[in-house]
């Protein structure tokens, strides 16, 4: 009986010992994972030719980097055609009345240096004639007391009898004439004087008692000029209309029939499809990009330990050429060709076309050192997925046996 249980004993030990070693290996390793990055192919959404040319194979990418630029020729311009005429009428018509309020200032100041010479010749002219109607006034006066003197004296020889009466009368008659020629020099004097006090304040000359040749045209010109003014003020409000109507007409043919495509991450350029010059359609693949900012594992399972893998592990990475550690999450797996139908990946033939693949993401919070690396062909690592061990598996009905035999499992470690 001692001998059974010596041996039975020892079988126990044997069997903790070999339940520890196995319960060491958690986890599945595999060291022909690689790094790889994603490829996103940029397409044509709209019918156009190609504008710039393209950014050539291998070429690294920052974000915002513009790829590709299409433009639709055949669009309906008419309306921007249109709003381009309008303006350059506008502006001919701008220009063309400023000449032309150039040419009308010129005439004006020319006008108003002659009217200033002419106002000068006129001051001069009233001076004169003012000083002329005064003699004149003057001898009209002296006329008018010669005939009043001869028609007293004429009078006291009719009342002699010594003259006819008839000499009387003709006398007064010229006395008459002279007294109406003193009131007709001193109207005309008068006249003189408004007009020459007008001419020296107002500078507002008449003619026949309208407003003078000079003042006429002086007006005209003003008017002219004011109207222009009005003018070049109405063409320059509508070069601003329709102006903005421009700029809002061909931010809406850019909008709608010019695509930019642009690099939405950093990366490199994997692949080219077209020229500049060339003609797409819609939904034509342009070129395609690599994601080295994003990169994904793609790991090689077994067969036999398929079912052992979920989508949610976690997983913990180790490039070969660093001493990082990486963690990550299994995203998909897959026996097919495709990784979850992701076609997204850019990976090795021998990776895609048979086996069990599972991809891994990297946690968010990870910074993955030399990202461009992950848009070499491959960058190998040695990945351990967290499985379920098969210590976990049999530890249900193993521990209560063992438990119930009296084993100390506790100073065994386990």
């Amino acid at each position: 009986m001692k001998i059974f249980e010596s041996v039975f004993l020892f079988t126990g030990v044997i069997g903790a010992i070999g339940w520890t070693i196995v319960s060491s290996k958690d986890g599945f390793k595999e060291s022909n994972a690689m790094i790889v990055a994603r490829s996103i192919s940029i397409a044509a959404t709209i019918d156009g030719d190609v504008q710039n040319e393209p950014i050539a194979v291998g070429t690294t990418l920052h974000i915002n980097d513009l790829l590709v630029k299409l433009r639709n020729a055949r669009v309906d311009q008419s309306r921007l055609t249109e709003l381009k005429s309008r303006l350059q009428y506008l502006s001919t018509e701008v220009t063309n009345t400023m000449r032309e309020q150039t040419g009308l200032r010129k005439m004006l100041d020319s006008l108003r240096k002659r009217s200033a010479s002419y106002s000068v010749w006129l001051l001069n002219d009233l001076r004169l004639k003012k000083e002329v109607t005064m003699r004149q006034h003057t001898v009209a006066q002296k006329q008018k007391k010669l005939r009043t003197q001869e028609v007293t004296q004429i009078q006291i020889l009719v009342n002699k009898s010594q003259v006819s009466p008839v000499t009387l009368q003709a006398a007064q008659t010229k006395a008459e004439i002279a007294t109406n020629q003193v009131h007709v020099s001193k109207a005309e004097l008068t006249r003189n004087e408004l007009l020459l006090e007008s001419a020296q304040h107002d500078g507002i000359f008449f003619e026949g008692g309208d407003t003078s040749y000079w003042s006429k045209s002086i007006d005209s010109l003003n008017l002219r000029v004011f109207d222009n003014e009005n003018k070049i003020a109405r063409l320059r409000a509508q070069i601003v209309q329709f102006g903005a109507q421009e700029k809002v007409e061909r931010q809406r043919l850019q909008t709608d029939f010019v695509e930019e495509h642009r690099s939405p991450f950093a990366g490199v350029v994997n692949a080219v499809y077209v020229a500049k010059g060339a003609h797409v359609k819609s939904g034509t693949t342009l070129m395609q990009v690599l994601d080295c900012s994003n990169p994904v594992v793609i790991v090689p399972i077994p067969e036999f330990r398929f079912s052992d893998f979920s989508v949610g592990q976690k997983v913990t990475i180790n490039p070969i050429d660093s001493e990082q550690s990486l963690a990550g999450t299994i995203k998909y797996i897959s026996s097919g060709a495709l990784i979850g139908d992701d076609k997204t990946i850019a990976v090795q033939q021998d990776m895609t076309s048979s086996g069990n693949r599972a991809v891994i993401a990297f946690d968010r919070d990870q910074i993955v050192i030399d990202q461009t690396k992950s848009c070499d062909i491959a960058r190998r690592a040695i990945v351990t997925i967290h499985t379920k061990s098969l210590y976990d598996s049999i530890d249900k009905w193993v521990r209560p046996y063992l438990t119930d035999s009296g084993f100390n499992l506790a100073a065994l470690g386990l």
